[in-house]
């Protein structure tokens, strides 16, 4: 339904062979053949440029190639130049001016009648509806593109399975680029199924596809580290930090080899380091990353660029979660200048600057100048994703921060569960990421005098971290707060004493005693225990 509202043909077209097997030919004319090697040659430079990261160069070079490639009668040519601007506009950020030079590259791809530049063409237009949070559009061009893919194999098979070896259709693709092109697809689609939330099905397409590749180029070939990077910010996202590092490292040294050092995919694989670090609470070592990674895509992309914003999120998210909110601050501001320069106000990366914005404001005791940043920033991911995507949890539990904040402990329970389910769904209900949801969901029922949910939240946090082990930091918050539902519970004091006690001798030694979380901890316990310290 979705294909011809892009302008691009129908699936059933697909059945017609004998068209598609018709790949439009150069021009007969000795000019106009000139004119396509001419312009070939020009595509070529424009592309060294973009493969050294060079895209600010690349650009007006691209668009007077696409320019010409439009005006000669030959739409292979139209639809490389197309999709070589598009993945440049998509580069810099320009996403609105991307989406539409895809699509035209896409309709080129059609008129080629090469089934390797239409699924080309099919990928870009995907991409770009996944690039503007359009996931519903993007999913649905994947029928179109496995239906080329199988219509290709299926050419190829029943000519070699033909007697007397039946010459191939010059549509057919050999094995190896069929391989390679549905490499792309899978990789493209664990992307978006990333972006969704959706990490069982995300991991499955991106292992399939970096095992094609793999097939294709061998072990160490640069290609290789994209579907590395992408795998392991599935791994990292669900907690698998050791798993992540490990495939990030291999695409950094793979991508530094062939590209050099200073190349932004380079800084990319960094960032992205620096989240795994800061999952792990080395927190030196994550701003050393975040820090070389703004540094390269300044260099290359300018100040004002999507991937600027990133590593200034990084940078920030660190340093606020260090108590350092008012240093973070400034950084938050700039990446969603940034983010709204490029993207709009109702992007989903808009909201999540404003939650970065406005968790720092909290920090700061400015909840009511960070609540309606929150509420902002949930009505457009509410309004942009799926209703369980993890992103949407986020504002959830900021909004109950804010409301905590405001003693407003009631209203703040309602935001805690609403998130605390879509994590659950998503991570599975005993994971450990559900720990900030599970402790601001305990601390609100355990202020607004409900200590039997209370309890029931912070068992629950203990349990999850008892059986996966992980932070001892977090397992030692967890302890104290569960001490503190059971002694308002009444029910087992001398557990919550020793619970207690243990998370204190555990938080005095910690190697994160200036972090906001830990620090708090510290001074919770003590005037918790000065009061209860002898009771038994």
């Amino acid at each position: 339904v979705l294909i011809p509202a892009l302008g691009l043909p129908a699936v059933a077209e697909c059945a017609d062979t004998a068209a598609l097997d018709a790949v439009v030919p150069l021009p007969a004319g000795t000019e106009q053949r000139a004119a396509v090697i001419s312009v070939q040659s020009k595509l070529e430079d424009v592309r060294a440029l973009e493969a050294t990261g060079q895209y600010g160069a690349a650009l007006p070079g691209a668009r007077e190639v696409a320019a010409a490639a439009r005006t000669l009668p030959y739409p292979p040519l139209r639809a490389e130049a197309l999709h070589t601007l598009s993945s440049i506009e998509d580069d810099l950020g320009h996403l609105e001016q991307s989406a539409g030079t895809a699509r035209d590259g896409a309709l080129a791809a059609g008129e080629s009648h090469d089934d390797a530049l239409i699924v080309q063409g099919l990928l870009d237009v995907m991409w770009s509806h996944g690039r503007q949070a359009k996931y519903e559009e993007a999913m649905a061009l994947a029928t179109a593109i496995e239906v080329v893919l199988a219509r290709s194999a299926a050419v190829s098979g029943a000519q070699s399975a033909s007697p007397g070896g039946a010459q191939a259709p010059a549509s057919a693709l050999p094995h190896g680029e069929r391989r390679t092109l549905r490499a792309s697809y899978l990789a493209t689609k664990g992307r978006l199924l990333t972006d969704q939330g959706k990490y069982a099905e995300a991991a499955a397409a991106l292992e399939q596809s970096l095992t094609l590749r793999e097939q294709v180029v061998g072990p160490e070939h640069w290609r290789l580290a994209a579907a590395l990077n992408s795998l392991g910010e599935v791994l990292r996202a669900t907690g698998r930090y050791d798993e992540a590092l490990a495939r990030f490292e291999r695409a950094r040294q793979i991508t530094e080899r062939a590209l050099g050092p200073e190349h932004p995919n380079v800084g990319a694989i960094l960032n992205n380091i620096g989240a795994v670090y800061e999952g792990q609470s080395k927190h030196d070592l994550s701003k050393a990353m975040y820090e070389q990674s703004l540094r390269i895509d300044e260099a290359t992309f300018g100040a004002d660029h999507p991937r600027v914003a990133i590593s200034l999120l990084n940078l920030g998210a660190l340093l606020d979660g260090q108590a350092r909110s008012a240093e973070a601050v400034p950084y938050f501001e700039r990446a969603l200048v940034i983010q709204r320069r490029v993207n709009g106000e109702r992007h989903p990366d808009v909201a999540m600057s404003l939650h970065n914005l406005a968790l720092a404001e909290v920090h700061l005791g400015k909840a009511e100048a960070a609540l309606p940043r929150f509420r902002q920033a949930l009505s457009i991911l509410e309004e942009a994703l799926p209703p369980d995507h993890l992103n949407v949890s986020m504002p959830m539990m900021g909004i109950g921060d804010a409301l905590v904040a405001q003693r407003r402990f009631g209203e703040a329970v309602g935001h805690y569960e609403r998130a605390l389910a879509i994590q659950a769904k998503v991570l599975g209900e005993d994971s450990m990421d559900l720990g900030y949801a599970l402790q601001g969901l305990s601390k609100a029922n355990l202020a607004a005098g409900r200590v039997g949910p209370a309890v029931i939240a912070a068992e629950r946090m203990v349990a999850s971290y008892t059986k996966h082990g992980g932070d001892l930091d977090n397992r030692a918050i967890a302890d104290f707060l569960l001490a503190q539902a059971l002694w308002a519970a009444g029910t087992d004091r001398k557990r919550a004493l020793e619970l207690s006690r243990h998370a204190r001798s555990v938080l005095a030694v910690s190697k994160d005693r200036e972090a906001l979380e830990v620090r708090e901890a510290i001074r919770e316990l003590d005037a918790w225990l000065a009061t209860r310290g002898g009771a038994r």
